[in-house]
């Protein structure tokens, strides 16, 4: 029973562990293909990228896919492991449930994981390059470390070496009372103890050429780190030399935009002036010229008055007094020679009167056009300044 709860659980966190790792490949996908896209340009890089499973998103902390690689291996290793048991394969107690070299595997892992990061610094543009950008890459490259050591220390042997090996029954492990199996272990120990002294030899120098690869990976991460100083200091300094032109156009341009703005002002007012004037010179002529034509015609009207009594008087006085007839007739002739010059005078009067009507009539419309213009403009003139202001 303890066996199927070991293999149901391993196999469980495998699939999960899978999932979680199909998910950081597809966002290492995306993070390259719009790295790609933007030529390494990091200031075109997008924030956050994602999987084709958002729910394991969270789980994509690398560009490396080491750690959740890990996790599924070992589990994986551990499902496969039990169901063999199961099966009735004798587990060997010395490596049960991994191999024997599972945790330098998984120690090799994480460096690798590391020279990753390191080596994804290089891809970007260094004249783009942003302390977000760097810090992903080392964020790859000390996580994937991270959770290949403490996968190896903190999980597998406190966790699942002991719990795997205690949910199997002493018979499911090979036997060591069996004499094939002893005279096996026997020639093994044998041939490591014939070869204890090369190995020890060979580890040492896989130690010192260890510490040789910690001590230049640190002498690489301090001149990254000088060099990332020396570029936040060159992109300090554009930044303040943008800044500075920046204000110097907006100066100037401020500076042309209230210039412009005032020539345009008195442009206007001129203007307003100009025909406020016009409109004002055209109807005091037109006035004058009105008042000057009435003068006219009731001089004209005076003079022919005028000119009729003096006529009529000089008729009156040369007649004959005798000739009463003659004048009767003369006066009844005169009197209808009056009325038809009377009409022929009123008739005149009326159409004076009707053209005089007319001009006059004219001149008050182009008076009232003339102002009408100078009160458009000073109505523009002002939805100018309101909308300068």
């Amino acid at each position: 029973m303890r066996k199927k709860v070991i293999f149901a659980a391993s196999a469980a966190l495998a699939l999960a562990s899978a999932f979680a790792f199909v998910d950081n490949v597809s966002v290492v996908l995306a993070w390259r293909r719009a790295f790609a896209e933007c030529a390494g340009d990091a200031s075109k890089m997008p924030e956050a990228f994602s999987g084709i499973l958002p729910a394991f998103d969270c789980a994509a902390v690398d560009f490396s896919c080491v750690s959740t690689f890990i996790p599924f291996f070992g589990f994986t290793l551990l499902a496969i492991a039990v169901m063999r048991v199961m099966r009735g394969r004798k587990a060997d107690a010395q490596t049960f449930p991994f191999f024997a070299a599972y945790d330098r595997f998984n120690v090799a892992l994480g460096l690798v994981g590391t020279l990753w990061g390191i080596i994804l610094i290089g891809y970007y543009d260094m004249e783009t390059v942003t302390m977000a950008s760097l810090m992903s890459c080392l964020h790859t490259a000390l996580f994937s470390t991270l959770v290949a050591v403490v996968w190896v220390y903190v999980v597998v042997h406190p966790i699942l070496i002991p719990l795997a090996r205690n949910a199997l029954a002493q018979d499911d492990f090979v036997a060591e009372d069996d004499d094939r199996a002893l005279a096996e272990m026997l020639d093994d120990l044998r041939a490591a103890a014939n070869g204890v002294g090369s190995i020890l030899e060979r580890e040492e120098e896989a130690v010192r050429g260890f510490s040789a690869t910690l001590s230049s990976s640190g002498e690489a991460i301090e001149a990254l780190a000088a060099s990332v100083r020396d570029t936040a200091e060159a992109v300090r300094e554009r930044d303040e030399r943008i800044a500075a032109m920046y204000d110097e156009r907006a100066k100037a341009l401020s500076a042309a935009h209230d210039a412009a703005i005032a020539k345009m002002s008195q442009t206007l007012d001129s203007l307003v002036a100009t025909l406020r004037d016009s409109a004002k010179a055209s109807a005091d002529e037109t006035a004058s010229a009105v008042k000057a034509a009435i003068a006219a015609i009731e001089e004209e009207r005076k003079a022919s008055d005028a000119a009729i009594a003096a006529a009529f008087e000089k008729r009156l006085g040369e007649m004959d007094a005798a000739d009463m007839e003659r004048r009767r007739k003369f006066a009844e002739a005169l009197s209808v020679r009056l009325k038809e010059v009377e009409e022929a005078q009123k008739a005149r009067e009326a159409q004076f009167d009707e053209i005089l009507s007319g001009r006059i009539a004219k001149l008050s419309r182009e008076s009232h056009d003339n102002a009408a213009r100078a009160d458009t403009a000073e109505s523009a003139l002002a939805r100018i300044k309101a909308a300068i202001g």
